[in-house]
């Protein structure tokens, strides 16, 4: 019994451990998918831009 709590403890810690990598690496993730995103609608603008001009 003493066996199967310590088990169940140590994968919830690990469960816990896991989720914070994952949000770690979401909240990681959408800040380059933005980053790439602002970046992706500036360099369309500027080659519509650029047309305009020519």
């Amino acid at each position: 019994m003493k066996l199967k709590k310590s088990l169940n403890s140590s994968l919830f810690f690990n469960n816990t451990k896991s989720q914070r990598y994952i949000s770690f690496f979401t909240s990681q993730f959408q800040k380059t998918y933005k980053a790439s995103f602002h970046f992706t609608i500036f360099s369309i603008t500027r080659i519509f831009f650029e047309r305009c001009k020519n």
